[in-house]
């Protein structure tokens, strides 16, 4: 029987054990275009594969124990931080939008999935959130005014220019570019 991986538009990788897979001695899994699969054993990453029909044998590949497929499409992230305060305790919102893809799939298992089963935008959202939105974007909405922020075209440029920076050396770090 051949994995082939069955994933909704927002999920982005997916790690299925051994005996997930089917078969004894031989696994086979199917790669569609657009996807990688990344081979571990016990946690560490033994080999990527692209596209195309893959059998894996667990006399040769050193006893893999599981298989992680990523979906390497361009994604559309569109979100909003809301309740974003300003130096004046006024409320502003923002909205963020991103496209994306995994280019690879090695430091996107390391560094996001780790030890998750599953990973999707939505834990990206969450992530980037965490990392970059809390640190840099909402502590300097937080030095101005609501009246500092509106109508000021020069200060937002500039904010989303060093966010826009920021952004990407982050997803660089997990295998994500814009």
């Amino acid at each position: 029987m051949t994995k082939v991986w069955e994933r909704d538009e927002n999920t982005l990788a997916q790690r299925f054990m051994k005996n997930e897979l089917g078969g004894i001695f031989r696994k086979h899994i199917l790669v569609r275009d657009n996807e990688s699969a990344v081979i571990e054993k016990e946690g560490q990453i033994y080999e990527k594969i692209g596209s195309g029909l893959h059998t894996i044998s667990s006399f040769l590949d050193r006893e893999f124990t599981e298989v992680v497929f990523v979906d390497n499409s361009i994604k559309n992230v569109k979100e909003k931080a809301s309740d974003i305060w300003t130096k004046d305790d006024k409320k502003i919102n923002a909205v963020f939008e991103m496209k994306f893809r995994i280019y690879d799939p090695k430091k996107f298992i390391k560094n996001l999935l780790k030890t998750k089963n599953i990973f999707g935008t939505e834990e990206l959202w969450d992530e980037i959130y965490t990392e970059l939105l809390s640190k840099v974007l909402i502590p300097e909405i937080r030095k101005r005014s609501i009246d500092e922020l509106y109508g000021n075209r020069e200060f937002l440029k500039s904010l989303e220019a060093s966010f826009d920076i920021e952004l990407k050396k982050l997803l660089n770090l997990w295998g994500i570019e814009l």
